[in-house]
């Protein structure tokens, strides 16, 4: 391999980066624009903030800010996200258990 051969794969390389993370970018604006469309603006600023700390949550949060909109025809308020949210998280945390066993 010549020096121009690895400077035109390398290239490549860089290319397929960049188009897979404006892809990426695309992708977080369509969902970023949905959150817009059904949220109120403080439940949207407390999803963009969940979103950009645990996706997962976000995930779910979104799917019912959804399931929401189209129920009711509301966008949802702060204190209806921040209630199931806050109910998502309840029914994620992990409860330790200790048990002692005498023989």
């Amino acid at each position: 391999m010549d020096i121009e051969e690895i400077r035109r794969k390398k290239l490549e390389e860089l290319k397929k980066q960049k188009e897979s993370q404006s892809q990426g970018v695309e992708q977080k604006d369509r969902i970023l624009a949905i959150a817009r469309q059904v949220c109120e603006e403080k439940a949207y600023d407390r999803l963009t903030n969940l979103f950009e700390v645990k996706p997962e949550r976000f995930q779910k949060a979104l799917e019912y800010c959804i399931a929401y909109y189209r129920r009711t025809g509301k966008k949802i308020d702060d204190s209806s996200l921040r209630n199931f949210l806050e109910t998502l998280a309840r029914m994620s945390e992990r409860k330790t258990r200790i048990e002692f066993r005498r023989k």
